[in-house]
């Protein structure tokens, strides 16, 4: 079997060092995955990560990550930046739960053999005999785009989970708590949190999560295909 080639190379940010074995091991994430198989974004990988074209991230990805890194901050007792935020945003986002034994950005690494898939889940919630609870976060119309992460097509969450219980862990609850927000960023119409939240369950099943792992080895191996193939062009 062709060793897989991937844009992007592994290297170990645990504290502990538990992964340095996996050091130089080719990676990718959830969110890569869904770049290469979305026809919407697959253009915007290539220029991505094959010809490491820089992009912006977009008035809303912008948001999303300000809203993110206030509630890590909160979370874990630093001062929160504010500049992307309003009043209203700093509130609604303040009120929001912040329980003990959390972990904001926890280190997620599932080693696939041949290659190495790594995440942040935005918070994991440590609980008494080993249970766990996976939280995503999520900013945008809950109308609109709470169904998707209550289907069965939004992994991240419950791939997550997965690699916590090989570690040991008790899957509790699997979720995404969604911020709605409205706005288009006009002048007019700025982006901001509506004040409505909704936590969403995306329920862990390890056979749905391995069923999609299978996935995760045929899209690698596209990737691979395919930049080994505009490496030997391109040098």
């Amino acid at each position: 079997m062709a060793e897989l080639i991937l844009p992007r190379i592994f290297e170990d940010k645990s504290p502990d060092g538990k992964y340095k074995h996996l050091n130089g091991a080719p990676k990718i994430s959830y969110s890569q995955i869904n770049s290469w198989v979305d026809p919407l974004y697959h253009a915007d990988y290539l220029k991505n990560y094959f010809l490491k074209i820089s992009l912006p991230s977009g008035i809303f990805a912008e948001f999303g990550s300000a809203c993110g890194e206030y509630i890590e901050s909160k979370g874990v007792g630093t001062v929160p930046n504010t500049d992307r935020l309003c009043d209203t945003d700093v509130e609604i986002l303040g009120g929001i739960e912040y329980p003990e034994n959390s972990i904001y950005e926890d280190l997620i690494v599932i080693d696939m053999g041949e290659f190495v898939i790594e995440g942040y889940a935005d918070r994991c919630i440590y609980l008494p005999e080993n249970e766990l609870i996976v939280e995503d976060f999520k900013t945008g119309s809950i109308a609109k785009k709470g169904g998707f992460y209550a289907s069965q097509d939004y992994m991240q969450t419950k791939l997550y989970a997965f690699e916590k219980e090989n570690l040991g862990y008790k899957i509790k609850d699997c979720k995404v708590l969604m911020l709605d927000r409205a706005g288009n960023g006009s002048e007019k119409h700025p982006i901001r949190l509506t004040g409505k939240t909704q936590y969403i369950p995306t329920p862990y099943n390890r056979k749905e999560v391995e069923k999609y792992l299978k996935k995760i080895k045929f899209v690698a191996k596209d990737i691979s295909d395919c930049y080994q193939t505009y490496l030997k062009i391109f040098g």
